[in-house]
């Protein structure tokens, strides 16, 4: 399942997206792989496309790496739904207590049908 979201979703560009943003940041990158790892909720501050900034709670799945930059595919629990966030553009990743392992392969699997994969 992971390789078919990766290569779904590795190349599709952003319909929009800034090219003067910083590269995600390496010590981001660590946690949320240990997060996807250990099947561990995380929480952050996120500012979108519109500039319009969110905290969020997410089961995270999985990181992809389009040419826009790093994204963090997730279980997003504030809009019960799956979300894309670009890592860049996360503040304060933070681990939550809880455990997803029991869901991790249905969440997979509801995402490969939503994206298409």
């Amino acid at each position: 399942m992971l390789c078919r979201l990766y290569r779904a979703l590795d190349v599709r560009p952003s319909s929009y997206y800034r090219t003067d943003m910083p590269a995600a940041q390496t010590a981001d990158l660590a946690q949320l792989h240990a997060a996807i790892a250990d099947c561990r909720p995380v929480r952050f501050d996120y500012t979108d496309l519109a500039e319009q900034e969110s905290s969020r709670s997410v089961l995270p799945l999985a990181l992809v790496h389009p040419p826009q930059g790093v994204k963090l595919l997730a279980w997003c629990q504030k809009t019960e739904g799956y979300r894309q966030f670009f890592v860049r553009m996360m503040r304060g990743i933070a681990p939550e207590p809880g455990d997803f392992a029991q869901s991790r392969m249905a969440l997979l699997q509801g995402l490969v049908e939503k994206e298409g994969a």
